[in-house]
């Protein structure tokens, strides 16, 4: 038993209650958020002067967009295009290795910590987030 004289069983109960205490607050501002939102939205699209203004936004971005997809037709920028999706593909599966060694690292290490070829130090970091598991996916 730890210094409040509770179970570890005792200790997990209490934070699962915790955790779906929080996670129930979470939810309800998150509503609370949405409704905010749509307040606001109803709010603007009630003023005349901001339709007008929204309606040439959009037709600015359109004009954007059409041209952006104009100039990277060009095999100069579309090469460079295919280029940053290929490094943002590899920088992808080179962060989720490093994330599996990390894990393998700190099953086998005493520490959390690793030092780089520069002398600094780096921490090993997590953050949990809890999600909600579809319905075809629960047994």
């Amino acid at each position: 038993m730890d210094e409040n004289n509770q179970t570890p069983v005792t200790q997990m109960v209490d934070l699962e209650k915790l955790i779906l205490a929080h996670t129930a607050r979470i939810d309800t501002i998150a509503d609370e958020i949405r409704k905010v939102n749509e307040m606001i939205n109803d709010i603007l699209e009630n003023s005349p002067v901001y339709r007008e203004q929204s309606a040439a936004a959009k037709e600015a971005t359109r004009i954007k967009s059409a041209t952006k997809q104009e100039v990277l037709r060009d095999p100069t920028a579309s090469s460079t295009v295919s280029k940053l999706e290929d490094l943002r593909t590899q920088s992808k599966e080179l962060k989720n290795a490093l994330s599996n060694y990390l894990q393998q690292y700190m099953k086998i290490s005493p520490t959390n910590q690793i030092e780089d070829e520069d002398g600094g130090v780096r921490e090993i970091v997590y953050l949990a987030k809890l999600i909600k598991r579809s319905a075809k996916f629960r047994p």
